[in-house]
């Protein structure tokens, strides 16, 4: 099972604006509008300086640094993007940088109301968890991530993301060990109160 990603110009255009908007006026970090040159579907926001989420997920599962701040704040923020009634579609952590003291949600070509949100908490853990093998470090970031989620979060939705069809498409990435460690994680979460 595999997600359709929106492929036409102007309706990943449309998708990306609409976010935009939507997010910043709930107070979620993401660029500024600078235009829209709607004809040539080119939409232009403001540069932000900041580390890709990518590159911080790969150095907390590495073991090069113990601060899971970053991973739990993300799911906060991803979180408040599920309550807004709208799902990321493309949710991994290459789409987010963190500056001194925020984390912006960028790429947001595929996001829309009504979205699949389990699919978000599947891209984001399993497309960080990939290529590792540490099943320690594996569980740290899985639980530093959902407890951000659950801050605002539904655990019904994280429930629904231990399904097969949420973790299947990303087996030829991922180890055995972690898939295992990282659905156990997801379970406890789900079973505690």
């Amino acid at each position: 099972n595999s997600r359709k990603f929106e492929i036409t110009p102007l309706a990943r255009l449309t998708r990306e604006y609409v976010a935009l908007k939507g997010f910043r006026d709930a107070g979620i970090n993401v660029p500024n509008i600078i235009g829209v040159v709607a004809p040539s579907r080119i939409l232009i926001t403001e540069f932000i300086e900041g580390t890709d989420l990518g590159i911080i997920a790969k150095e907390v599962l590495a073991g090069k640094t113990d601060d899971y701040s970053p991973i739990k704040t993300y799911g906060e923020i991803l979180a408040k993007i599920h309550s807004l009634g709208y799902a990321l579609g493309d949710a991994k952590p290459n789409n987010a940088l963190k500056t001194d003291s925020k984390i912006f949600i960028t790429d947001l070509e595929q996001a829309k109301k009504g979205g699949d949100r389990a699919w978000d908490i599947s891209v984001f853990i399993y497309y960080s968890l990939r290529l590792n093998t540490n099943g320690k470090r594996v569980r740290d970031f899985v639980k530093a991530f959902l407890k951000g989620y659950l801050a605002e979060g539904n655990r019904e939705i994280i429930q629904e993301s231990l399904k097969v069809k949420y973790y299947e498409p990303f087996f030829p990435i991922l180890a055995p060990n972690v898939v295992l460690a990282a659905r156990d994680e997801i379970a406890k979460i789900v079973r505690a109160s």
